[in-house]
């Protein structure tokens, strides 16, 4: 029985060994590999470097968007002691659930720094130093932070940044964004996002049992974005938006030659610094919920607006076209208009009218009755012709997000959008502006700089460094002899005493222009202003648009006067000849 006991007590041991070195073998040779990755993840962390966001330039080497250091604070979940959660969220004025819920939703992969809080404060930084020893798993970096030197000036045409979203993260194709990744929202940050992200850098750091870093084991530098230098000029931004001041509204100023944009303002604005910010949230909060204001809003690309009487140059082309109106027809203002005898009257502005007009003065005097007759001569179908090859209800190709088509209506559109048919008292608030014409002030300036350079429309662009796609000049179909009667037309309206335009009037150069009064019952009017300079070799477009701002031929043209004014200031009329302000020698009114 001794012996029996002794041989199974052997066996047992025998089994034991064998079984050890098989677990041994399983481990280290079969598993070996395996155990040896989970080895070195408990040791080694990698830690993302963030690439500096690319440069935003103006034409002149100013800078409008840069990276500024900032200082973060991560955290690994794996290495962090979490009965130090309430002592961190207390040194980072945050909530303790805050940390546990980044801590719980990495829990798949727990050795993966994850950003805790952006841009900390040097005292935040100095507790965290003080306090390493038990916040194990807790670490500083400097990363870069976006940043806007000048604020609000061009931030429609910036943009603004915001953080990738969950869904945003799990549909992307190219993998090269991270879950704390900040992208771009809205205008050039949008646009050009993936040139100015650049390619994130990174480090492969030890670190001991409690988590603390023993040694940097190997480092890659990240790649900087790709710097973009836009056509606008800061200066002028600058200008625009103290010109406007309060007001609702838009200025564009386009280089017709160029075919480059050298201003582009929309207000109210807002400081883009608020959306990388943590310290602004209220602020961020209080701009993307402001539906009276909606400062947000690039109102000069991104809502259409009715024209008003800005619209006339175009029912002039498109009645001059028709044959049906020549340059001396006659009609008579009488202060208002009936299309029958028992209809509504349609009203001029001037309610004694305007006598005897013909084409060339009811465009000075901006005449509605001339321009009722004129358009239904031209039909609906002319109108929208002409207003669409001049760019109007199109969608401008230019670098910017958001962009608005405008609204040119027809009868088909109507008959599509209401299931009924078109009236010809329609026609007539066509043909002014008015109705369900919509346009945005940058659509409003290239139209006027199209008639300024003799039907030839200028390709707009915003971005100076990208590749220009090479295009042939574009003209527009109309009559040549029709563009220039109604070009030197828009002379009289700022140069003659009866022009409606007069007081954009400068005594260093013509301008020619065409100004409009938005009806928008039951508020203010819109007020418009759009002209092309120097008259004699158009150079420059000026839109200027202001939300329910009055008459155009006042408060409009009296801001664009201001502009063209500073414009001289800055150099932009160098070498052009000196032109008495007045009618011009040999135009008669």
């Amino acid at each position: 029985m001794n012996e029996g006991r002794l041989i199974a007590f052997r066996c047992i041991i025998f089994g034991t060994v064998v079984a050890l070195a098989l677990a041994l073998f399983n481990a280290q040779v079969v598993r070996g590999r395996y155990y040896k990755k989970l080895s070195e993840k408990n040791r080694i962390r990698l830690i993302r470097v963030e690439a500096p966001r690319g440069e935003i330039l103006d034409r002149n080497g100013r800078l409008l968007a840069a990276t500024r250091p900032a200082l973060d604070v991560l955290i690994v979940p794996e290495d962090f002691d979490k009965r130090q959660t309430a002592a961190l969220a207390k040194i980072l004025e945050i909530r303790p659930d805050n940390i546990m819920q980044k801590i719980r939703h990495l829990q798949d992969a727990p050795f993966v720094p994850v950003l805790l809080k952006r841009d900390v404060t040097k005292d935040v930084a100095f507790q965290i130093e003080e306090r390493k020893p038990e916040l194990t798993g807790v670490f500083l970096v400097v990363q870069g932070l976006r940043s806007y030197p000048l604020g609000n000036i061009s931030s429609h045409v910036l943009g603004y940044l915001g953080k990738i979203t969950k869904e945003e993260y799990e549909q992307q194709s190219d993998e090269i964004y991270h879950p704390d990744d900040w992208v771009g929202r809205s205008g050039i940050e949008k646009v050009f996002d993936h040139d100015l992200r650049g390619d994130d850098g990174g480090r492969q750091v030890e670190v001991n049992v409690r988590g603390r870093q023993v040694r940097v084991m190997s480092e890659k530098e990240p790649s900087a974005g790709s710097n973009i230098t836009l056509t606008l000029d800061g200066r002028l931004q600058e200008l625009a938006s103290k010109i406007i001041g309060a007001q609702k509204g838009s200025m564009c100023l386009l280089d017709l030659e160029q075919g480059e944009v050298l201003a582009l303002v929309s207000k109210p604005d807002f400081d883009p610094n608020v959306f990388v910010s943590p310290a602004h949230s209220p602020e961020r909060v209080k701009l993307m919920s402001d539906s009276a204001e909606m400062p947000l809003l690039n109102r000069g690309v991104s809502a259409g607006f009715p024209p008003g009487s800005v619209f006339k140059l175009v029912t002039a082309l498109a009645a001059l076209e028709s044959g049906k109106v020549t340059p001396s027809t006659v009609f008579v203002c009488k202060g208002k208009f009936q299309l029958t005898p028992n209809s509504r009257p349609f009203k001029c502005w001037n309610d004694k009218g305007h006598q005897e007009m013909t084409l060339n003065q009811a465009i000075e005097r901006s005449c509605n009755i001339y321009f009722y007759q004129a358009g239904m001569r031209a039909g609906a179908e002319n109108l929208a012709r002409v207003a669409r090859e001049l760019g109007l209800g199109q969608l401008m190709d230019i670098e910017l997000t958001n962009i608005s088509e405008g609204m040119i209506p027809d009868a088909e559109w109507k008959r599509k959008r209401f299931h009924d048919e078109w009236y010809q008292g329609e026609t007539l608030n066509f043909a002014i502006g008015q109705g369900y014409v919509l346009t945005t002030p940058l659509q409003v300036a290239r139209l006027v700089g199209t008639i300024g350079r003799d039907g030839e429309i200028p390709e707009t662009h915003l971005v100076r460094n990208r590749p220009q796609r090479i295009r042939k000049p574009r003209h527009i179909s109309v009559q040549p002899a029709n563009i220039h009667f109604v070009k030197q037309a828009m002379e009289l309206v700022v140069q003659s005493d009866h022009g409606t335009g007069q007081l954009a009037r400068v005594d260093f150069l013509h301008i020619g222009a065409k100004t409009g009064t938005a009806q928008v019952p039951p508020h203010e009017p819109h007020s418009w202003f759009s002209g092309f300079f120097p008259f004699e070799r158009p150079r420059y477009a000026l839109s200027v648009f202001i939300e329910h701002g009055g008459p155009g031929g006042y408060n409009a043209a009296k801001l664009a006067k201001q502009m063209i004014i500073g414009m001289k200031d800055l150099g932009y009329f160098e070498g052009v000849p000196y032109v008495e302000s007045g009618v011009p020698q040999g135009k008669t009114v």
